[in-house]
């Protein structure tokens, strides 16, 4: 614990600020997600976009990309190593709003696996968001999981 304080008091304004505004945004959906019914926040998913136009091959947000998405990118890969309660939806919700509040037009899509939870089929979910070719937070596209349904905001 201390050891992560000294590293976040190291750290630059802006990535703290960054780390702290992802943060409450999380814990903001975490509430949403948990408390209110999906038929209350499914509004906040945006507008269905046709999966057929989302990048399928999606990198981290490297040296080419601009500054402010790779600081994005690092706050969401922080967090998800610290905050282990928080999912990947969440997460994408969280990555939405922080996104937008910078002028990114960013997709959130929802994918399935079929697995086999002791000799039960069940579905396992996944969600993540890209911008552009870039994976911005919920780790990509798992391999197994189909993407059923993206929805765009910005």
């Amino acid at each position: 614990m201390i050891r992560q304080l000294k590293k976040f008091l190291g750290l630059s304004r802006t990535r703290k600020v960054l780390l702290i505004e992802a943060l409450v945004r999380a814990l903001v959906a975490m509430v949403m997600i948990r408390a209110l019914p999906y038929r209350v926040w499914r509004r906040w998913l945006g507008e269905p976009v046709p999966l057929e136009t989302i990048p399928r091959d999606t990198e981290v947000p490297g040296v080419e990309a601009r500054e402010d998405l790779r600081d994005i990118y690092w706050a969401y890969a922080s967090l998800n190593r610290h905050f282990r309660f928080l999912t990947c939806l969440m997460f994408g919700f969280s990555a939405r709003a922080l996104m937008r509040r910078r002028g990114f037009k960013s997709v959130m899509i929802l994918g399935v696996e079929r697995a086999s939870v002791k000799l039960k089929p069940s579905l396992l979910a996944h969600a993540w968001v890209v911008y552009q070719s870039f994976d911005m937070a919920g780790g990509a596209e798992k391999p197994g999981y189909t993407a059923v349904a993206a929805y765009s905001i910005g």
